[in-house]
């Protein structure tokens, strides 16, 4: 056997070579190159962040990557999300938790357990809800900010990958005491075919699962256990998320 095979290369140059073969390939497709002569909103983003566009060609290399092992990323090619949450401290105060795979999650990205997604239909058209098309100004915001924090990725002009994908429509709300509006991407839209539709609600990496919302019965119960004068709190985490990467 050849010593010098691609299969005795170590991971992060494997990973190298795979971004390059990705990053040539004809499906990444968008204005991010020149002077966007054609998309207003390239310019835009590029006036944003003068580097997004390389960032872009890279996530979109690294999902193709990812895609090409058929497994979870924290499994296989164990490329680290761009994150400021301090994976090291998680490690070292969770190293006794039971459920210590939460760490390869946030340093890998969580796996978003969408099962047959060979399922996914071709992309169709999509329009977006009445929320978001009376309300441009405000999506225009959400996504400049979106795309500073790096939570999202675009803008694209023809799909960049190299297999179907579903494309789910925004919408936006009134935000209780405040004069912004909430967008809401909606992955259970109707007719079929969204991504809530892959995922089991009772079932996650292969272990069942039952979740709900804590109430105020789950509340009651707590100051029972604890007693009287005890100190309990919830805390409202803005982008909770958006600082979250999946898989």
């Amino acid at each position: 056997m050849n010593p010098d095979a691609e299969i005795f290369y170590p991971e992060y140059l494997k990973r190298d070579l795979a971004r390059k073969k990705f990053s040539s390939s004809p499906t990444v497709l968008y204005e991010g190159n020149g002077e966007f002569p054609n998309c207003l909103v390239c310019k835009e983003v590029h006036n944003l962040d003068k580097n997004w566009f390389e960032y872009l060609e890279r996530s979109v290399a690294d999902h193709e990557v990812i895609m090409s092992s058929n497994k979870y990323n924290f499994v296989e090619s164990k490329i680290p999300v761009v994150s400021l949450l301090n994976i090291d401290f998680f490690k070292f105060m969770l190293s006794n938790y039971i459920d210590r795979n939460i760490c390869q999650f946030l340093e890998f990205g969580f796996p978003i357990g969408c099962e047959n997604y060979t399922d996914f239909s071709a992309e169709k058209v999509v329009q977006n809800h009445k929320g978001a098309v009376e309300f441009p100004d405000d999506l225009d915001k959400y996504l400049k900010k979106e795309i500073e924090k790096k939570a999202i990725l675009g803008p694209f002009h023809v799909n960049p990958f190299s297999h179907d994908i579903v494309i789910s429509p925004l919408n936006s709300v009134p935000k209780k005491g405040s004069q912004e509006r909430r967008i809401i991407l909606d992955l259970s839209v109707r007719g079929g075919g969204a991504i809530n539709g892959y995922i089991d609600k009772d079932s996650y990496l292969g272990n069942e699962v039952h979740l709900k919302y804590p109430n105020v019965d789950a509340l009651v119960e707590l100051i029972k256990k604890h007693g009287r004068n005890c100190f309990i709190f919830k805390r409202d985490l803005s982008r909770a998320y958006r600082q979250i990467f999946i898989d």
